[in-house]
């Protein structure tokens, strides 16, 4: 009897150290998954910033008058609430639009002018950049 009485500590502690290991890998592992969860949440709130931005632009007072008239590139300003950001505008393409219903006059021809908006934000810990870039028809008129 008396040569058995640390075996148990000996049977406990076996139990006890793979448990604790296991513990531990379990918690690294949420850590992780809490990481990666904002990690994605960052990101989509990026995506959402540069839609907003996008989207104020095509609805700024001039922009239509600016596609019209503009060369190879230009840029708009956004003030949000928090702050502004730059939109670039780069012609790409005059074209035949591609939408379904088109002008029907006799002595006008329809073109398009192409252009796309792009603008940049950063994201998450490192500020990693997010790039969006949207592309806009626009229907021009000539004789």
């Amino acid at each position: 009897m008396k040569t058995q009485r640390g075996v148990a500590l000996i049977v406990a502690l076996i139990i006890l150290v793979p448990l604790t290991l296991i513990a531990v890998v379990v918690m690294q592992s949420s850590g992780q998954d809490l990481k990666m969860a904002g990690a994605a949440a960052s990101f989509r709130q990026a995506e959402h910033r540069l839609e907003g931005i996008i989207e104020a632009a095509m609805q700024s007072n001039n922009v239509s008058t600016l596609i019209s008239n503009m060369g190879a590139s230009a840029a708009i300003t956004v003030n949000s609430s928090n702050a502004s950001a730059a939109v670039a505008l780069t012609t790409r393409t005059e074209t035949v639009c591609k939408r379904k219903v088109e002008a029907s006059s006799n002595n006008v021809i329809p073109a398009c002018k192409y252009v796309e908006l792009q603008t940049t934000v950063n994201y998450g810990k490192y500020a990693s950049q997010l790039n969006w870039v949207a592309g806009v028809e626009q229907p021009l008129l000539t004789k």
